[in-house]
């Protein structure tokens, strides 16, 4: 779901969300059938590392996924 505008958010968090958001359209929409984008985000001004284990969103940890840093 597309927040921008509602508040509660910077400039910055704002501009994030909606290219997040506009990616997401483009690799899930209808040309792209059955893939799912999982979107973690580091709220921090400094650099920091994120794991997420894909059994914690109910994802299947034998099939591939891809990931990419932004």
């Amino acid at each position: 779901m597309l927040e921008v505008g509602n508040g509660g958010m910077t400039l910055e968090e704002y501009r994030s969300h909606f290219n997040i958001w506009a990616l997401a359209k483009v690799w899930v929409g209808p040309l792209h059938n059955n893939k799912i984008v999982v979107v973690l985000w580091n709220r921090g001004s400094q650099r920091a590392t994120v794991t997420a284990l894909w059994s914690d969103i109910d994802l299947d940890p034998t099939v591939a996924m891809k990931a990419r840093d932004l």
